[in-house]
């Protein structure tokens, strides 16, 4: 099944390549309830092949400031 990452916030994953040619691993998405698992066939690149990587998002303080984006202008009329 397809799934596009990018519309998505990713919370925590795991990626682990310590088998030949074999790369697999969890993903844990906002909003949804359980983890998504990845098996994909390849390795990773030099620097992480033969390793397991893991990361998790920092939470982010209600009152943290927030950062400027480039989508956060307001988009101008196409005509008036």
């Amino acid at each position: 099944m397809a799934f596009r990452l990018g519309d998505y916030i990713i919370i925590c994953g795991e990626l682990s390549n310590t088998s030949h040619y074999s790369t697999h691993g969890a993903l844990q998405l906002a909003g949804m309830e359980d983890a998504i698992g990845i098996q994909l066939t390849g390795d990773c690149d030099a620097t992480s092949r033969g390793a397991i990587s893991a990361s998790r998002r920092r939470p982010i303080p209600p009152n943290a400031p927030r950062r400027n984006s480039r989508n956060t202008a307001r988009p101008r009329a196409a005509w008036p």
